[in-house]
């Protein structure tokens, strides 16, 4: 390859995002920009031939945009991904006070005419496709999420659709907001305006590029926060989209005496470890952003906590063992997220484990490692909500009719003795105060500070020592250092999960951890170098 070429081949990686060999990148026939994730979905509908085609409609269906407009950032849920791939990290939505404010907005753009005309327009869609994105999937989007197994025979067996038609379908709904609202306000202005010129103000907004929409910077602020609200409002819908459609299927399978699934005897195509396929980077960001996305959905949340089913119509439906505890019911979500991404959960979670504890080389992968991280915060955050709630619902019955609900618990003990001159009085020890608690809750930080600032101590010293050192002696230290990581990772990943595990981390020697120790820092200092 000429420097030229080569030079054009960068070029042309970065402004599609191409992170990996191989991926592929779909491109309509005048070159225009589809999707440059196509090879996770190939991946998600393999052997699958009513999918394939599905999915080559889809693409077929999709409004490109040119390839130099692939990556200004715009919308990710509607007209294009964002770059890097679906990140989906959830907030909250918004309140009156927001709502307020935003029609407050409206009418000010609206007042004030001309391009600001244009701002009024876009707010109103933000608006519309947030309300429709919060109620998705209906009755009538629901039919389209699922398919037969085998559509050749007419099997009742039905299985999920491909992730990209749950995208699909979302940016139809959008795409349908935005056609009602220009529509809508053309007629209540008496303006010609065409949704093709909407959608290229919307393009240049996802640039921060306010030309011919407002110059108004209260006005630009909203709707920067009206289309990072629908945007959320998207990723939360389609994680709900996906989650349906998922349910739906496992509905089918047989149950074990625990209430899960044997994922392994499903008749659904899952990846599994002899089909020898790596989980890659786009399907880990997409496992994370769909679980932590999903245990925000207020549905999830009561299903987290009581056992029922996430999209039942009354309080009877239960979609596990009513046993489960939440800690097993937020397993099950992942398990669940972990076959949409199209991989049995088992061989899944252990991709997942491996892609943890790989050795990356100093080459840190800084939102890979960031998604990974919030999600397993959040299923740790839920998990512990659901438990708390869950025993606070246990002491009332008020959802069985009663009036009573139990709002504290005192403690008390008391013990009779009687005086040297005959009385008899009551004694025992107090509960402690809730001033006492929380001044043990302050003494119990001050210590974890003070242990932070000796562990902050004992690491600069270490990296101060090996690098006052003789090189030789410090290759020497480092070496060993290295052997004791490798071994130990070795022993640890040999034992089974639990108890025996757990025995050995806990009688780690001293000048071993202070071995592993020298290694981490060694490596962490390298790598940030």
């Amino acid at each position: 390859m000429s420097r030229e070429s080569a030079q054009y081949a960068s070029a042309l990686s970065s402004k599609l995002s191409v992170n990996s060999i191989p991926q592929l990148v779909v491109l309509d026939r005048y070159g225009n920009y589809v999707t440059n994730d196509a090879k996770a979905q190939v991946a998600n509908v393999a052997q699958d031939i009513g999918g394939s085609r599905q999915l080559i409609q889809s693409w077929k269906n999709f409004e490109a945009v040119p390839i130099e407009n692939a990556n200004l950032g715009m919308m990710s849920s509607l007209f294009s991904k964002m770059k890097k791939g679906y990140n989906y990290v959830t907030g909250t939505a918004a309140d009156d006070k927001d709502r307020n404010d935003a029609d407050g907005a409206l009418s000010a753009a609206a007042n004030r005419g001309g391009s600001d005309l244009n701002a009024f327009i876009i707010l109103s869609f933000f608006q519309e496709a947030t309300d429709r994105l919060k109620k998705h999937p209906n009755d009538d989007h629901r039919k389209n999420l699922v398919k037969p197994l085998n559509e050749s025979a007419n099997s009742d067996y039905i299985v999920p659709v491909p992730l990209e038609l749950h995208r699909q379908c979302l940016l139809k709904e959008q795409l349908s907001a935005l056609d009602d609202t220009v529509s809508k306000v053309s007629e209540e202005k008496s303006i010609s305006v065409t949704a093709k010129e909407i959608q290229e103000y919307l393009r240049s907004l996802g640039a921060k590029d306010f030309t011919n929409i407002t110059s108004n910077e209260e006005t630009q602020k909203k709707l920067l926060d009206s289309m990072s609200e629908m945007n959320e409002a998207a990723r939360v819908a389609f994680a709900r989209s996906v989650l349906w459609s998922e349910i739906s299927w496992i509905k089918q399978e047989a149950k074990l005496v625990n209430g899960f699934v044997d994922y392994t005897q499903v008749k659904r195509k899952l990846y599994q470890s002899e089909d020898g396929i790596e989980i890659d980077r786009s399907a880990i960001l997409e496992f994370c952003g769909l679980c932590t996305a999903a245990v925000k959905l207020p549905e999830v949340e009561a299903h987290l906590q009581s056992g029922r089913d996430v999209f039942a119509v009354d309080n009877s439906e239960m979609l596990v063992d009513e046993r489960s505890t939440p800690p097993q019911r937020v397993l099950q979500l992942q398990q669940m997220m972990l076959c949409a991404i199209g991989f049995e959960p088992k061989f899944g979670g252990e991709e997942l484990h491996r892609v943890m504890i790989q050795d990356t080389h100093g080459e840190r992968d800084v939102e890979l490692e960031g998604s990974l991280t919030s999600f397993l915060m959040n299923m740790q955050a839920a998990a512990k909500k659901a438990m708390v709630e869950g025993i606070n619902e246990g002491l009332s019955d008020m959802k069985d009719g009663g009036v009573t609900k139990v709002v504290s618990v005192q403690y008390s003990e008391k013990t009779m003795i009687r005086t040297s001159n005959g009385e008899e009085v009551s004694v025992g020890d107090a509960p402690p105060s809730h001033a006492r608690m929380e001044q043990q809750s302050d003494e119990h930080q001050r210590e974890q500070l003070l242990m932070a600032a000796k562990a902050a101590s004992l690491q600069h010293s270490i990296v101060d020592e090996l690098s006052s050192m003789e090189e030789s002696q410090r290759n020497s230290e480092l070496s060993k250092a290295k052997e004791a990581h490798e071994s130990f990772v070795q022993k640890a990943m040999a034992l089974p999960p639990g108890l025996e595990r757990v025995a050995f981390l806990q009688n780690v020697s001293s000048e071993e951890q202070r071995l592993l120790l020298i290694h981490k820092l060694w490596e962490s200092k390298m790598g940030s170098a």
